[in-house]
């Protein structure tokens, strides 16, 4: 199977691609020895996150943070302003309750004020390291005025009238704060950041060229790869993408997000269940009051539990599942049946979820080069490869000569064709492994379902091995790791490399 590097390319080249590629501006790449206290805040969904981080110099670090959950009436407004003042106020109320502990205020290094590097996890026109334009909203947030705005700008705005002494330097995607966090811990051998969570995107090391001068000719580039295929021609789409899609709040856009991101799976299996239920699945009595008729109602955390669950006759899985749709009963055959929808749409998000890294470790070519010389003390992050084995018959190959030749094909139109992804064979790379060409490579992971979906992991590593161009040899160079705090050690590294 043959997986290209115009996947990459096509939104390099040509602005107008759905395959939009947006260039970080960042161009100082960490190698472990950073040292310094920086501060940081991430908007990356449904939560707020600010953070005060000390960097080493050790590949190590030190991460102070307070979360809060962004109000539900600010998610939908018309002005931007009541969702960037609460953005200001907890950064401000964060700063002054934990003065007492590290002076955060007090000892400010650049003149009177502290740099704050803003994680904003959403579409930006990036003009320079602390300048954008927001471009599109999505994961429930729709505020027009806030479209073709500067987040920095937005942020600073109302920092500014609460007289808080700090200045925001650098504009950071989550994926790219992925990047730089797992290129600071493994001492520069890192191929790509990638969020799976919320919401999905990956960011990767861009080299531009020769370059007259040192340092290299390189940037960090944004990938946005959640808008992969908007105008429907590649994925290989089911009914309930289609329906899910329409009913989502921006039709038409991040089409590849909606079939693998955290926000849309709960909602991908209620409609598949219901499918089954209007085609007499089981004995289900089922009130009309059910979440099971009602979109969105369904979190994909329950995929988690049903894959994980392994009591006695799947009782944990029956009594969630009663719970869920409200259901007084369920038989053992619609536990199992159930059971089985799940993984299917939890592994075709994962084989999917593979395409996308792997497109990436082909387009740098990383599998081929060299690898870097290693930092003393450099530490690579726990191992997120799950410990299991297993047999099966791999997903069919037309998903990657689709992604790979930009083939049309019609909709997939049935449940069944979504069954193809639940298998597949497995191979877990062993940490001991004798890498016969170079030696080992990082993918840093952030987000809930790479760290909590049971088979995610291992559903990126099969797809690896299925790809030309990585297989089984590739697979063992990788390491795949998640990082606790990525997001505000990465915009701790681009505030640091901002200056």
């Amino acid at each position: 199977m043959v997986l290209t590097g115009p996947i990459v390319a096509a939104g390099l080249r040509d602005p107008q691609s759905t395959s939009t590629q947006i260039p970080s501006f960042v161009t100082n790449i960490p190698n472990g020895h950073e040292k310094g206290v920086y501060l940081a805040a991430d908007l990356g969904g449904t939560n707020f996150r600010v953070s005060i981080v000390e960097l080493h110099g050790d590949s190590t670090y030190n991460v102070k943070q307070s979360k809060v959950a962004i109000p539900s009436d600010l998610l939908i407004t018309e002005s931007w302003k009541p969702l960037f003042a609460f953005l200001a106020s907890h950064i401000y109320g964060f700063l002054q309750a934990s003065d007492a502990d590290c002076n955060i205020l007090s000892e400010k290094p650049r003149g009177n004020f502290r740099r704050l590097g803003f994680t904003f996890s959403f579409t930006v026109h990036q003009t320079s390291i602390n300048t954008g334009t927001l471009v599109r909203w999505d994961k429930g947030f729709d505020i027009p005025s806030a479209i073709g705005r500067d987040p920095c700008r937005m942020l600073q705005e109302e920092l500014d009238v609460l007289k808080a002494p700090v200045l925001v330097t650098a504009l950071v995607n989550d994926s790219v704060a992925t990047y730089m966090a797992q290129q600071y811990v493994c001492g520069g051998r890192a191929v790509l950041g990638g969020i799976f969570g919320t919401g999905t995107n990956g960011a990767y090391l861009e080299d531009l060229g020769p370059s007259p001068s040192s340092p290299p000719n390189r940037v960090v580039i944004n990938t946005e790869w959640g808008c992969f295929d908007d105008h429907a021609h590649l994925l290989p789409t089911v009914r309930y993408d289609l329906d899910l899609d329409q009913s989502s709040l921006h039709p038409g856009e991040q089409r590849y997000e909606k079939m693998l991101s955290g926000m849309y799976l709960g909602e991908l299996f209620r409609r598949a269940v219901l499918a089954a239920y209007e085609h007499d699945f089981g004995q289900l009595a089922i009130r009309t009051s059910s979440p099971l008729f009602h979109p969105w109602q369904v979190q994909t955390s329950l995929l988690s539990l049903l894959a994980e669950d392994a009591s006695d006759g799947h009782a944990k899985s029956r009594e969630a599942l009663q719970s869920a749709f409200d259901l007084e009963s369920l038989t053992m055959e619609e536990v199992q049946g159930m059971r089985t929808i799940a993984t299917a749409v939890s592994k075709r998000a994962a084989r999917l979820a593979g395409l996308a890294i792997s497109a990436v470790i082909i387009k740098t070519g990383a599998l081929k080069s060299p690898p870097p010389q290693e930092l003393t003390g450099a530490k690579a992050g726990k191992s997120l490869v799950p410990q299991e084995n297993g047999s099966g018959t791999p997903v069919s190959t037309q998903v990657y000569q689709l992604l790979s030749t930009f083939a049309r094909r019609p909709c997939w139109p049935s449940f069944a064709d979504l069954q193809r992804c639940v298998q597949w064979k497995e191979a877990m790379p062993s940490e001991t492994d004798n890498c016969k060409v170079g030696g080992p490579l990082y993918i840093g992971l952030d987000g809930t379902l790479a760290a909590s979906l049971p088979g995610f992991v291992s559903g990126i590593r099969s797809t690896f091995r299925d790809v030309a161009g990585i297989g089984e040899e590739g697979d063992r160079r990788i390491r795949i790791t998640q990082l606790q705090d990525a997001s505000s050690i990465g915009t701790a590294l681009v505030a640091q490399a901002a200056g």
